[in-house]
């Protein structure tokens, strides 16, 4: 038995015997909670990397890719990284749970508009 990570496919097909195998997220609460303590440490770099590595894939971007949106394997968006904006004047991401509930650094849900939910990036 094998475990291993594709970091750009979800369904690919493995060996002589063409196995098709699902490539598993690797967003596990410990993962999450490490992640969120060290985002205002990260570049934006850095997060994309961790983002990727833990399975959550690129929905979407604007066209100068200021906005970003990170997806799971169900298509619910987890995270987002944004440009500092007139009221957030900082490079920031947030974080969804799994219902969608925007939360703050500590990962316990919040106002979408509450600052606490507007965690700074480097």
């Amino acid at each position: 038995m094998y475990n291993l990570t594709v970091a750009t496919a979800h369904t690919f097909y493995v060996g002589s015997g063409q196995w098709l195998v699902h490539n598993q997220s690797c967003l596990t609460p410990s993962v999450v909670k490490d992640f969120a303590k060290n985002l205002p440490t990260m570049t934006r770099q850095d997060i994309i990397a961790e983002l990727q590595k833990a399975g959550l894939t690129l929905k979407g971007q604007s066209p100068n890719g200021q906005f970003m949106e990170f997806v799971d394997a169900s298509g619910r968006v987890r995270v987002k990284i944004h440009p500092p904006d007139k009221v957030t004047t900082y490079d920031h991401v947030h974080l969804y749970d799994g219902q969608g509930r925007p939360l703050n650094q500590g990962l316990k849900p919040d106002n979408t508009r509450s600052p606490a939910t507007h965690i700074p990036i480097k």
